[in-house]
């Protein structure tokens, strides 16, 4: 069953994601990324001059304009003024880039050292912030980059040694090419997601690869067991309630900004406030943001709506976007509800159970 929105609802409802959306900003204001304001449209920002290079050193080729951007959301000039920032922030930190695609860049360090960087979050950041802070942000990313110097991939050396350093990382399809996903370690838990493998050192994250499991001559259902351990055994992040149009919704959102909070979703019996008699209906639309709605009979469907165009906006703001989906769980079982929109409207693809739920009084 599909559900869509006329227009007019449409900008109703994303009048009330944003009221509350600037109530979640006054009342979670912190270091860690806010909930992005709902806009229709983003200002174009002035473009300014590349910053000055020395002139014995030519600056690499940052941006042409054939070149399609970093993220759709971009302005042409937003996307020249973001290219040409971070060039010349590599170049302040005697670093030279590369495209390679739309969105990955190769920085080469001092030694001929290379490591691959996607740029979709950093943009996304970008675009989250006034355009005077663009060079503090980009320096600051470009910083920890260099500052790492291309660090090398962790590989334990068995399973003793990587057990503890094993995480789960929520991710959508098409973060990674679709020729790469054989040489990563993953499953699909939750329908327009991938949980992957990862090592999580102290310096550096790795992609743990098929390879390694062999090596460490265990299978991939006890490394997921051991990161999901891992999970469980990590401080929980905190937990706040946001009034959605006098519906209150469960946020938990870590205030260090950490990019495993999503993983909450495989933990949801220790937060037994997000249960209703019909169950709960979740998204993790960021990698550090979950959301969760309690469930009653008759739940009226203006109340799902609302709670699906916050997912989806905050999905599509980024940060670490993972999917705009929502899950509901009942009586230990799982179904999607799919979130797609399009063109102002919101399109809910409801599984039957779900829909005799709902109340369209």
């Amino acid at each position: 069953m599909t559900l869509s929105i006329d227009p007019d609802l449409f900008m109703v409802l994303l009048a009330v994601a944003a009221s509350s959306l600037v109530f979640w900003l006054g009342y979670r204001a912190r270091s860690a990324r806010p909930f992005p304001a709902v806009t229709s449209s983003e200002p174009e920002l002035v473009p300014t001059p590349p910053l000055a290079l020395d002139e014995a050193e030519p600056m690499p080729v940052a941006w042409t304009k054939d070149m399609p951007r970093v993220v759709p959301e971009f302005t042409v000039s937003q996307d020249r003024r973001f290219r040409e920032i971070l060039f010349a922030c590599l170049h302040d930190e005697g670093c030279r880039g590369r495209w390679e695609s739309r969105d990955v860049l190769t920085i080469f360090f001092a030694g001929n050292v290379r490591q691959d960087i996607g740029l979709v979050n950093l943009a996304q950041l970008c675009r989250q912030s006034p355009g005077d802070d663009w060079v503090d942000v980009i320096g600051h990313h470009v910083k920890t980059i260099a500052k790492l110097g291309g660090a090398e991939p962790l590989h334990p050396r068995d399973f003793a040694e990587a057990r503890p350093m094993l995480r789960l990382r929520l991710q959508p399809p098409d973060l990674v090419a679709a020729g790469e996903w054989d040489n990563l370690v993953w499953r699909e838990d939750f329908p327009g997601t991938r949980t992957t493998l990862v090592i999580d050192g102290a310096k550096s994250t790795s992609s743990v690869q098929p390879s390694e499991l062999e090596a460490w001559g265990i299978s991939a259902e006890a490394a997921f067991a051991a990161a999901l351990a891992n999970a469980r055994g990590s401080m929980p992040p905190e937990r706040s309630e946001v009034d959605l149009e006098a519906t209150l919704i469960h946020v938990l959102e870590d205030p260090r900004g950490d990019i495993y909070t999503a993983n909450e979703i495989f933990l949801l019996d220790r937060w037994p406030e997000f249960a209703g008699s019909a169950g709960t209906l979740v998204a993790i639309p960021r990698r550090d943001v979950v959301m969760a709605l309690p469930l009653e009979p008759g739940i009226d469907l203006a109340v799902v709506n609302r709670f699906a165009l916050l997912a989806a906006r905050i999905c599509a703001s980024g940060p670490y976007s993972i999917a705009p989906h929502l899950y509901w769980f009942d009586a230990g079982k799982m179904r999607c509800v799919g979130v797609r929109l399009e063109q102002n409207e919101l399109h809910l693809g409801v599984p039957k159970e779900f829909g005799e739920l709902l109340s369209d009084e």
